[in-house]
């Protein structure tokens, strides 16, 4: 026991006394070194120690990463995230009824105060400063800190945070704390880029987010223009020799001249990329995009353009070919591929028209079938890869968009529907850095869906639909065959994910704002009509898989469209069996009727299916047996009908288990 208590007040102790051992156990007598004499800088013990201090603070051993920190910070006293470890560690264990604490308190904000005086130039020093202020409660003295900080380097996001968080909560500014939101929201977003770029500088997609991010906030004039070409041009000349880092920055430094309009500098950049370093995939996007941007300039059927689309077709498959896995090369492919099949389609009307005149040669017929076929296998391969990323899991929003476009092009507005819905939830857990690229999907994918619910309401109503852009790219067998397959398997998954968000909504109900609450039970409503909607689809696939969810879910309203497959002699063998079981989920005295008619079916499984249903939901079925004679099979089904008559209005069916 006195030992325990030894412990305890050694514990107690160190706690009180580590933060303000370790602020005056510097050289100095402060955290960094002054003016006077010149900083001793290793960078890499300073981030094996901030590793190691927030491991600590992970685990809950706050003094321990209070150490930890400390010694980052004397290792590179310009590490921020050691600085801002080291006051929050502090602050953990603090204890305003300590008179000791409250005296080291009070020499760190000294210690902080001075250093913000000695380094006037530098926004780090002067956040810090206010961020200590603020922490101590004295938010209104930390105000001018966050503000100098700002005004020594206005991308300074930390700065622009705390002061949303002052202008929202205490100064009740509005529009200030929206202003700086923001502020701070764009420029960590460029910062966590960056930071990450520092960890992978040669991560392509990685640097690709991070121009696309620096070129919105210069569009917005939050940076000067021609900041993000100049930082690459200088990241270029630093790899100058070495072939594979050159031909990277070469792609890079391209990219940004073509965004800039310069195309032809741009070409020459991926041009001498490609030949530098042959299995890099980007210089040949950055081919196909500069095609493709070539043939928007030229005027519509004119050969050159026809010529700019196959050499950004040939770019970009060779692209993909050497990158199969980078998502943003497949799917602007795919995109492409629709172009050059709606192309292919034109190019065969022209000749067609052009035999009007009776200019048709056995040439001509020759080019229309090559284009007819050209344009099938392009329109069937989009789809391929558009299907494939989805099956991947890729969470890129304009996947979704493309996709859920060339679904309703066919005629498929159910799937278009829910491909689009997908699209727009991706886009709050994922959306686009440039906020006008943002506006642009959104709007895209918000037209789809109210285009899809239009076509959906006048299919329903038996409305004429001569109007409608049903499919066009349907020729030969093998192709709708094709196109019926991967429609319908994409249809299903969705049936699929649309349960998933259902049960997911059920399970968060209680997480859920209440002031959203309404919009996600409305969600689920229309995920229920949309499963109801799949019952009647015209692929098996896709009732099976409604028939499967709704079971799980156990959505009664939906049990007799499930009791009409069960007993339909036209139905799918496959969905009649899914269909008894399913109703043995249902859990509802309706469910019995049909599971009993079931028992009649010619389908062996059909009846073995029913059986189990009606034991599983406690009903008396006389040892019936599936495989028995049909007259043995009739004398039992005889004798559950007429049991069931007696009991149907005061049976319940027994509870799961």
């Amino acid at each position: 026991m006195i030992l325990r208590y030894r412990l305890t007040f050694i514990a107690t102790f160190l706690l009180c006394a580590l933060p303000i051992a370790l602020l005056t156990s510097c050289k100095g007598g402060g955290i960094i070194p002054g003016r006077d004499r010149k900083p001793e800088i290793n960078e890499e013990e300073a981030r094996a120690h901030l590793k190691t201090a927030l491991e600590f603070m992970e685990a809950g051993q706050w003094a321990h990463a209070n150490f930890e920190f400390k010694a980052a910070i004397d290792a590179d006293y310009r590490l921020s995230p050691a600085h801002i470890g080291y006051q929050d560690s502090f602050f953990r264990f603090f204890n305003p009824e300590v008179p000791r604490q409250v005296d080291q308190q009070s020499e760190m904000l000294k210690m902080y105060e001075m250093y913000a005086r000695e380094r006037p130039s530098e926004a780090m020093f002067q956040y810090l400063c206010g961020r200590m202020l603020d922490k101590m409660n004295r938010r209104k003295e930390a105000v001018p800190y966050f503000k100098k900080a700002i005004k020594l380097n206005d991308r300074y996001y930390l700065a622009h945070a705390d002061l949303a968080r002052f202008y929202s909560e205490v100064d009740k500014s509005p529009a200030l704390a929206k202003y700086h939101k923001e502020k701070s929201e764009k420029y960590r977003a460029i910062h966590e880029l960056r930071t990450r770029l520092a960890a992978k500088p040669f991560d392509i997609a990685l640097h690709r987010q991070y121009q696309d991010a620096m070129l919105a906030a210069e569009r917005s004039n939050d940076l000067p223009s021609g900041t993000v070409i100049e930082e690459y041009r200088k990241r270029l000349q630093d790899v100058t020799g070495d072939r594979k880092r050159e031909a990277q920055y070469l792609y890079l430094y391209g990219r940004l001249l073509g965004q800039a309009g310069e195309l032809e500098e741009a070409r020459k950049h991926f041009e001498r990329a490609s030949l530098l370093d042959e299995k890099l995939p980007w210089p040949y996007d950055g081919l196909g995009t500069y095609y493709i941007r070539k043939a928007q300039e030229i005027g519509a059927g004119a050969a050159e353009r026809i010529d700019c689309i196959n050499k950004a077709l040939q770019a970009l498959e060779k692209a993909a070919r050497k990158g199969p896995d980078q998502t943003v090369i497949q799917l602007k492919l795919a995109g492409l591929y629709v172009e050059v099949s709606s192309l292919r389609l034109k190019q065969a009307d022209t000749i067609r028209a052009n035999a009007a005149a009776g200019m048709l040669t056995r040439d001509d017929e020759r080019r229309i079938k090559g284009f007819l076929r050209e344009a099938y296998r392009m329109s069937s391969d989009s789809k391929a890869i558009l299907l494939g990323l989805v099956n991947e899991g890729v969470t890129e929003p304009g996947v979704y968009r493309q996709l859920a476009s060339l679904m309703f092009g066919d005629g498929c507005y159910f799937t278009a529907l829910q491909t689009a819905l997908a699209g727009l939830a991706l886009m709050e857990d994922n959306p686009p850095p440039d906020p006008a690229a943002r506006e642009k999907l959104h709007t895209k994918l918000t037209g789809i869906v109210n285009d899809c619910k239009v076509y959906i309401a006048r299919l329903e109503e038996n409305r004429d639909t001569s109007g409608m852009p049903f499919p066009q790219l349907f020729f030969k067998k093998e192709f709708r065959a094709r196109m019926r397959s991967e429609v319908s398997g994409f249809r299903a998954r969705t049936v699929k994910s649309l349960a998933a968000f259902y049960v997911q909504v059920l399970k968060d109900r209680e997480k859920i704002d209440p002031a959203i609450l309404p919009d996600y039970e409305q969600m689920q409503k229309d995920a229920l009509v949309q499963l109801d909607m799949a019952l009647s689809d015209g692929a098996d696939e896709v009732r099976r898989e409604a028939i499967k969810v709704l079971g799980l879910l156990r959505v009664a309203p939906s049990c007799e469209k499930i009791g009409a497959m069960l007993i339909d002699p036209d139905e799918n063998a496959e969905v009649r069996r899914d269909a008894a079981t399913t109703l043995g989920e249902m859990r509802t005295v309706k469910a019995v009727d049909y599971l009993i008619r079931g028992l009649k079916s010619g389908d062996r499984y059909v009846r073995e299916n029913c059986a189990s249903a009606l034991v599983k939901l406690g009903v008396q079925t006389f040892g019936y047996n599936f495989d028995d004679k049909p007259a043995q099979r009739a004398e039992k089904i005889k004798k559950i009908e007429d049991w069931w008559r007696g009991n149907r209005e005061t049976y319940t069916i027994p509870r799961d288990n």
